[in-house]
């Protein structure tokens, strides 16, 4: 993860550490395969929020909404995949909707 990082760095001429960056990828995923010790989403928006936060530079409190729809965008698709995967299902409209919602507010923060 370090290694896409910093290449995605370089290519993008961001400014962030490619270190922390791995780091906090792996830690979202991490709370994502172990959603059972977690009683709700906080640990995954917390873990998302610090991704945003050392890739875009931005205070996380500022990151937490859009970490928030993204986080809901999970356990939908989380929730899909038990149900069978029904590819009419209502829960991909959903799943959508929430992935727009992060990245309109993740573009609210980094494009102001």
């Amino acid at each position: 993860m370090r290694r896409f990082y910093a290449v995605v760095r370089r290519a993008r001429g961001s400014h962030y550490d490619p270190t922390r960056a791995a780091s906090a990828e792996v830690g979202w995923w991490v709370v994502h395969r172990n959603r059972a010790d977690y009683p709700d989403t906080t640990a995954l928006v917390d873990a998302l929020s610090d991704l945003y936060t050392e890739l875009y530079r931005q205070p996380k409190e500022l990151m937490r909404l859009a970490a928030h729809h993204r986080a809901e965008a999970m356990e939908l698709s989380d929730r899909w995949v038990r149900d069978g995967k029904d590819p009419s299902s209502p829960l991909l409209t959903a799943i959508r909707a929430e992935l727009a919602r992060s990245y309109r507010a993740l573009a609210q923060v980094v494009e102001t």
